[in-house]
């Protein structure tokens, strides 16, 4: 690829060959991506390193709307409203991208991609059944009801016994069993020759066993929807777009009482953009956005705890085709964030609300070079932004955002004998001002959970990989 980033593709082909059942395990098998399976239906992920419970460094969109919640700065992997059987194809992209994708896009980027309304058709569906007694089952169908109307429509869920040798779950009495519900609808309009407009919904219910950031095991309840309008006209001024989506969740996590603490969430998102070219060589995309978030807290062992960030950005990229051989990007961002929040310290110990604005840029640079037709080299310079979660804003005196410096150089050799590439990969990534969510005691068996700024890393690696076809039947 002459893109400027180090991009891995999982294609629907790869998905439907790999015998995967969830998204964690399909993701297992990239290089670099580490994948810690907290059940058989969901895990932990990370892009070169830093992995742990609900890891905020991963942005994760789904035919570009953010899924990553921004409660505790997580990815729920189990309640996605994705069905394996409707993606066409999944990017992965390493290193930090907030100038590209947003902010928290940190350790990098996961984009799944479904299938079209307007032009693919796909209709699949899949059942499984173990001798355990599990169940699962999912499927997408695609129609075009009108010539100009195109749809798309996913089901599916499953049910896993893994657990039943735990304890009791104290507001069913009955036995921990991981189950889940998701449904998605895309209607595609093409409007006119030039535009397009699509509307798309999608729910999703999980039940299941999870580690919270306290560190416990415990049975959560999460609920997802999402609501999204997106018009597209491409005219003398460029490719315009326009994207509005509406995300919102509700958690009931089961910690010490029969009454579950509930988080809520929700997300308002509207961006505009441009891309368009300026003579043969040079490509250009502005774009503004603007974003709301909301969350609360809600527990009989602590008062409603609020949380209200607003976020206006800026962006523009600048892609030139110096020659047949040489490419360049750069990509420039700048977010201008309010935050309001109650405070646990404001509650208990007489501390005061959080109020307050900050204001942080970053940047995506890239040059690739190839000097023949079967090798590119690629040379990447970033810097990317972790902002606090909601539930680090009511935790932790003034948290600030994290910055992350990466620097890489790749190295891509196309093998036709096999049909593939071989590719090396080198990097080196400074963090400074990083944050994790730990528990501070404040008496024996008793403590409050907390998320300072507790220090720098660095870190630095080699990626070597291989791919190709081995006959007619191996890849």
């Amino acid at each position: 690829t002459d893109a400027p980033v180090t991009m891995e593709i999982i294609s629907a082909d790869e998905i439907r060959s790999s015998g995967a059942r969830q998204l964690t395990d399909l993701l297992a098998r990239v290089p670099g991506l580490e994948v810690r399976n907290t059940s058989s239906v969901t895990g932990e992920v990370s892009i070169r390193g830093y992995n742990g419970p609900k890891t905020p460094r991963l942005l994760v969109l789904v035919n570009g709307r953010q899924v990553f919640n921004d409660s505790y700065n997580e990815v729920n992997w189990a309640a996605i409203p994705v069905q394996m059987e409707e993606i066409r194809q999944i990017e992965i992209v390493k290193g930090p991208n907030t100038a590209l994708f947003g902010f928290n896009a940190v350790s990098g980027v996961i984009n799944i991609i479904t299938f079209s309304p307007f032009y693919d058709d796909a209709d699949s569906m899949t059942v499984r059944v173990d001798n355990e007694g599990s169940l699962q089952g999912g499927g997408v169908v695609s129609f075009h009801p009108t010539e100009n109307v195109g749809v798309r429509a996913s089901l599916g869920g499953w049910s896993i016994a893994e657990f039943e040798d735990l304890p009791l779950d104290p507001r069913t009495g009955s036995n921990p069993r991981n189950e889940n519900f998701a449904f998605g609808v895309e209607a595609g309009i093409q409007l006119s020759s030039s535009t397009q407009l699509s509307l798309e919904t999608t729910r999703s219910e999980v039940y299941r066993l999870e580690r919270t950031p306290v560190s416990t095991d415990t049975l959560v309840d999460i609920t997802t929807s999402s609501y999204r309008s997106r018009l597209v006209h491409d005219g003398d001024f460029g490719l315009i777009s326009g994207d509005v989506y509406y995300n919102e969740s509700t958690a009931e996590y089961g910690l010490l009482t029969t009454t579950p603490t509930t988080v809520a969430t929700s997300l308002l998102s509207a961006r505009v953009e441009d891309l368009f070219k300026v003579g043969t060589d040079h490509t250009f995309r502005v774009a503004g956005e603007y974003r709301s978030g909301e969350s609360t807290i809600n527990s009989t062992l602590t008062p409603l705890i609020t949380t209200e960030v607003t976020v206006m950005s800026l962006s523009g990229m600048w892609n030139w085709a110096v020659n047949d051989k040489v490419s360049t990007t750069l990509a420039v961002r700048v977010d201008s964030m309010d935050r309001q929040s109650d405070t646990f310290a404001q509650f208990f110990f007489g501390g005061s609300a959080l109020d307050d604005d900050a204001t942080e840029f970053s940047y995506n640079a890239g040059l690739v070079w190839k000097p023949t037709a079967e090798s590119t080299f690629r040379f990447q310079a970033a810097r990317g932004l972790q902002v606090p979660s909601f539930s680090m804003l009511s935790i932790a005196a003034n948290p600030e955002t994290s910055v992350v410096n990466n620097y890489s150089v790749d190295y891509d050799r196309a093998l036709s004998g096999i049909n593939g590439q071989a590719r090396f990969s080198v990097f080196y990534q400074e963090n400074l001002d990083m944050t994790s969510l730990a528990m501070q005691p404040i008496m024996p068996g008793l403590g409050v959970p907390t998320g300072p700024n507790f220090g720098d890393s660095e870190t630095k690696g080699i990626e070597v990989s291989l791919e190709g076809e081995i006959g007619s039947h191996i890849d």
